[in-house]
């Protein structure tokens, strides 16, 4: 079996242009956790995750002090610059091993899917646990 067998394909991603505000709201409205960051060509130049975006998230009212002003300039922010720069990736037709050895070497959830450095898909634990549970549970 390979990567490609095993991805979500037409990954949701964003430009590297895109305001954070905007990366924030898709992830939380499409309840996804990873957000690939292409140039205009299409190939992958970064990802930015849920984890990436915590900071963004207001604290508790006791904590906030000088935090919405501080969001407020970070949410105007283009994706590119808190992005995750030159992300791990899988190729699309590496083993569904490979895919597996990444994320857990990594330990990440999910990585991206490219052919010759154009994002084509994901591949995240959950996919992986789907094929498991076809494949091998009653």
């Amino acid at each position: 079996m390979r990567v490609s067998d095993a991805m979500t394909t037409s990954p949701i991603a964003v430009p590297e242009q895109t305001q954070v505000r905007d990366a924030l709201a898709m992830l939380e409205t499409l309840e996804i956790r990873h957000l690939p960051v292409t140039d205009a060509k299409g190939m992958l130049v970064g990802l930015v995750s849920e984890r990436d975006l915590h900071s963004f998230h207001a604290p508790r009212a006791e904590l906030a002090g000088d935090w919405a002003e501080e969001a407020r300039v970070k949410l105007g922010q283009r994706v590119s610059q808190i992005m995750i720069t030159r992300p791990i990736v899988v190729e699309d037709d590496a083993p569904l091993s490979a895919a597996v050895d990444t994320l857990l070497r990594e330990k990440v959830s999910a990585v991206p899917v490219v052919h010759n450095g154009k994002l084509v898909g994901i591949v995240s634990y959950v996919d992986l646990l789907e094929i498991l549970a076809k494949r091998a549970l009653p």
